[in-house]
């Protein structure tokens, strides 16, 4: 999606670096030697305006590296600590380089802290189509600090590079629209080695079981977002048999270049399975390991879910390594490691993977908040952009119906006959194991459900061998509906196998009366073990209910609902964040057919409290 040709902005880089360095004579604060980091405290510590110590930094670094103004507003904003500073930095990166916008919004989309609080967002919006910052309180999408910073530079970016829009959306969705690595629960996959889940292969090859060391070779600094796929270490790897503890720790075996994030750099094991791993600080600033919420996911053999995971703690400085070993790993081993945690202690391990975690820290919400601020950075043009990014978004998420039940659209019928607006069960019976996947015809499940007059709370969500066969995907199970009071709905896992709901992208759409668009859409989480239903409930349902519910939503106060229609949305490794983008993107009207507009239960109040701080002032007016 980048607008131009790498070679392209190499040399429009070139020609920029050339222009500066002619223009400016080096400041006395100034040593281009010194780390990234250190030129930028220097900076500060002069009390040099953020956006001098920005063009000052470029201007004399290295000329061949495109990704050196993303460095440098990292360094910046660490070294300043202050939302000012971190928009004063943006603005001149991008001004010196307009065609490096997509490196300097990835800079900002993996800063492990943002300066800039929600009521710094909130004066970038335009006080006509106003997003609603305190949207993060509702599910199914929870916005993280680190979306105001993308959000800020995303529009600051916009204004300054137009040309540039669908770059600098690429760059802060981080994984919808082009770079891979996000799960739908929010964790960021930043690197990984291995192969997760039953396609598992030998990676290991004719070593496995023998013992191994896989070092990073120097000229791989590319990190591989997909543990899914085949893993691309071999590309940039080597191996050999036998454990090689001088490598650990070394940072001579690192990459050349700097990359925007950790690496895994060293693995070894023995032929008893006495694991340790290296990760590398290849970026140009210090990172709090905690504070960034780094997690390392240990996969046992064919797992698709994490065996372990390891939570990291501590500060790792740029070009430092942090060695990780389990307490079955020999002596010499654990000595070499700063970390020794039983963690790692797992037979037969076919995957390691280096995850940003917390939901909090949602870069699925990134898209929403980004979206909206590039629309409104964009003045007049704003509403096109958004009209051609919800057809993209819509041809990319190839939704796939899976069940349904009632009929869509203004041919709906009462598809419960004589007990529409009456208390009502709906169940499917043991012969009706497939799905409908038409919701616009006729309901076809009627010849295959039971309908009761009747609602028992004690009861919602029960599971008793429905399906006599093993189903080829899940299926709505039963539908309760208290005469208006209160609904519920259930999904049936009989595939034969666990399900990650979130992972494989159901999302749940309920239709109002007659729609032929959804009136809600609710992006399904949690993990569905085979034979086991997973129930929604109302917020207004009784509490026998909910304590049976596995999510309690609002969703389902649609009035007069005439269809449930269950999809799965394409969950290819590039497209992770695909089901709650599409819930979540309903909070800035984004004009898309798997989403309707979200409404608020009120209009925001200056009083309210946003990201638990509570603000007073007045609205903000209109830029």
């Amino acid at each position: 999606m980048l607008a131009q040709p790498r070679a392209t902005l190499a040399f429009a880089l070139s020609l920029v670096f050339i222009g500066l360095a002619q223009a400016a004579e080096k400041p006395s604060w100034l040593d281009p030697a010194a780390r990234l980091m250190d030129q930028a405290t220097a900076a500060k510590a002069n009390r040099v305006d953020a956006s001098a110590a920005t063009a000052a930094i470029i201007a004399h670094g290295p000329q061949s590296d495109e990704r050196y103004p993303a460095f440098t507003v990292q360094a910046v904003t660490s070294a300043y600590n202050s939302c000012p500073a971190f928009e004063a930095s943006v603005l001149e990166a991008v001004k010196i380089l307009p065609a490096a916008t997509f490196n300097i919004i990835s800079a900002v989309q993996d800063l492990e802290a943002c300066p800039c609080s929600a009521d710094s967002v909130w004066p970038h919006t335009r006080l006509d189509g106003r997003i609603r910052v305190e949207s993060r309180r509702f599910d199914p999408i929870g916005l993280g600090v680190r979306s105001n910073c993308v959000a800020i530079a995303a529009k600051i970016a916009v204004e300054q590079a137009p040309e540039q829009a669908k770059a600098i959306l690429a760059a802060a969705s981080g994984d919808f629209f082009g770079r891979p690595g996000v799960d739908r629960n929010g964790r960021r996959i930043v690197d990984a080695v291995g192969r997760i889940g039953e396609q598992r292969t030998a990676w290991q090859d004719a070593l496995e079981g023998k013992g191994l060391s896989l070092a990073r070779d120097r000229s791989e600094c590319a990190a591989d977002r997909d543990p899914s796929d085949e893993s691309n270490y071999a590309q940039g790897w080597a191996s050999k048999e036998g454990l090689d503890l001088p490598a650990l720790g070394e940072v001579d075996s690192s990459c050349d270049r700097r990359s925007l994030d950790l690496v895994l750099n060293d693995y070894q094991n023995n032929k008893d399975d006495q694991n340790a791993v290296e990760l590398f600080n290849n970026t140009a600033v210090d990172l709090n390991l905690e504070r960034g919420r780094y997690v390392l996911d240990v996969y046992g053999d064919g797992a698709s879910v994490p065996t372990q995971t390891l939570a990291l703690k501590g500060k790792l400085m740029s070009g430092q390594a942090l060695v990780l070993a389990g307490e079955n790993a020999d002596k010499a081993t654990r000595e070499r490691a700063q970390v020794v945690s039983d963690r790692l202690d797992v037979a037969k391990l076919n995957a390691l993977v280096l995850r940003r975690a917390e939901i909090t820290e949602n870069d699925c919400g990134n898209v929403s908040l980004a979206l909206g601020m590039i629309a409104t950075g964009l003045g007049a043009d704003g509403e096109r952009f958004l009209q051609d990014t919800a057809k993209e978004y819509e041809a990319e998420s190839d939704a796939r119906q899976i069940d349904a039940i009632g009929t869509v659209g203004a041919q709906a019928k009462a598809w419960q006959g004589d007990m529409a607006g009456k208390p009502i069960t709906v169940q499917r019976a043991d012969s009706t194991c497939e799905g409908d996947g038409n919701a616009s015809d006729e309901f076809k499940g009627v010849a295959g459900w039971a309908i009761q007059g009747e609602v028992k709370p004690e009861q919602t969500g029960s599971v008793d061998a429905r399906c006599m066969a093993n189903a080829r995907d899940l299926v709505l199970s039963e539908y309760q509906n208290d005469a208006e009071q209160y609904r519920s709905v259930s999904i049936f896992n009989n595939t034969g196998a666990m399900v990650d709901l979130a992972d494989a992208g159901y999302v749940l759409e309920i239709y109002g009366d007659g729609a032929n668009d959804p009136s809600q859409t609710v992006a399904l989480k949690g993990i569905l073990k085979n034979g086991a239903a997973y129930t929604i409930a109302d917020e207004d349902a009784p509490a026998a209910v909910k304590e049976r519910a596995n999510l309690v939503s609002n969703e389902l106060s649609t009035d007069k609902i005439n269809a449930l229609v269950l999809k799965r949305v394409s969950a290819t490794s590039a497209r992770r964040c695909v089901a709650e983008t599409i819930a979540g993107a309903r909070d800035i009207n984004l004009p898309i057919a798997l989403v309707s507009p979200f409404a608020p239960s009120r209009t925001p109040r200056p009083e309210d409290a946003i990201d638990g701080t509570p603000r007073g002032a007045e609205v903000a007016s209109p830029n």
